[in-house]
């Protein structure tokens, strides 16, 4: 809002706003200088040519810097996103002034990311943080620029990995964690995996207290999705728990970095290396079982998967065919 000072006989009026060097003027009256003020901000709201040269000192990594220091160290993730940030600040993108900042230049990093080699998952989580930032500049920092990303094709993404654990490797994988040393405590880790679909973040933050044997439900505080989630513990996954030791408030008390590790060594050892294994596709291959079972609902696995699209789970389905192929066979029509 334009500030508006009355210095002797003249009425002087000033007009800051994030982003843009400071516009002043004098008048006689108080009312040209009111209107003259109402006109520069609406030069700045609706992108005068004005407004547009105040942002040639401005660069996308101001932006990304700015919204790297102030919004995303109060995100759950935020870390992982400010590694992100740090990234694409080094990215030539981020010499564009906003002044020049167009659809353009969207699809540029686009498409020379693609020919990096970079998944198109990857590049569509980089173009959606590019328009969270945008977004956010736009709307609270007042920057009068449209975010060019909404004018952007975003890359198809690939399709959902379907591995599935085949003949033997389960048991080769539980005999690597015995025979290796150091990484026998990977075994229930796997063997929870299998049995509860939980995610490798979900299981290293179960705490004994959100635990239920009772019940024999186990609570997720916080999940991908970002709620809270009842996970319903089936047999197996209440044997695993009763025969692990509670002299820690953590179920499993160890390190994402310390799993994948151990996870690597455990698949060489199994002799899965070179076999695309990972350590996801447990979760896939737990829902998979849960979708074969046939005797739950939709509803019922995606109470146990946390999904809240039940779309997500659709490619889970078509892994049922063979099986409901027998049943039409054990039953014609």
């Amino acid at each position: 809002m334009a500030t508006i000072r009355k210095r002797g006989d003249r009425y002087h009026v000033q007009v800051r706003r994030k982003g843009f060097a400071p516009r002043t003027a004098s008048f006689s009256t108080k009312r040209e200088a009111a209107a003259w003020g109402r006109q520069v901000e609406a030069g700045i709201d609706t992108g005068s040519p004005d407004a547009r040269e105040s942002l040639r000192s401005v660069l996308v990594r101001d932006l990304l810097r700015r919204y790297r220091e102030e919004v995303s160290p109060h995100k759950r993730g935020g870390a992982k996103e400010c590694y992100r940030l740090r990234l694409l600040e080094g990215d030539p993108l981020a010499l564009v002034n906003l002044s020049r900042l167009s659809p353009r230049f969207l699809a540029e990093f686009r498409d020379r990311k693609l020919g990096e080699g970079l998944s198109p998952s990857t590049v569509s989580r980089d173009l959606s943080l590019f328009s969270a930032v945008f977004t956010h500049a736009r709307r609270e920092w007042e920057y009068p620029f449209s975010n060019p990303v909404s004018d952007i094709r975003k890359p198809r993404p690939a399709p959902g990995r379907e591995r599935r654990l085949m003949q033997g490797e389960e048991e080769a994988l539980y005999r690597a964690c015995r025979e290796l040393p150091g990484t026998g405590w990977m075994e229930p880790v796997i063997r929870v995996a299998l049995a509860t679909c939980m995610r490798r973040g979900e299981i290293l933050a179960l705490r004994w207290d959100d635990v239920d044997t009772e019940r024999a439900v186990a609570r997720l505080r916080m999940t991908k999705n970002g709620s809270s989630r009842l996970v319903p513990l089936s047999p197996t996954a209440l044997a695993v728990l009763g025969e692990m030791p509670r002299d820690d408030e953590l179920v499993f008390p160890y390190s994402g970095n310390r799993v994948n590790l151990a996870w690597q060594r455990v698949r060489r050892q199994a002799g899965l290396d070179g076999k695309d294994l990972h350590f996801h596709d447990l979760r896939h291959e737990a829902a998979s079982r849960l979708a074969e079972r046939g005797d739950l609902e939709l509803l019922e696995v995606a109470a146990v998967t946390g999904h809240k699209d039940l779309r997500m789970l659709q490619r889970y389905t078509h892994l049922s065919a063979m099986r409901i192929a027998q049943k039409l066979a054990a039953s014609p029509s």
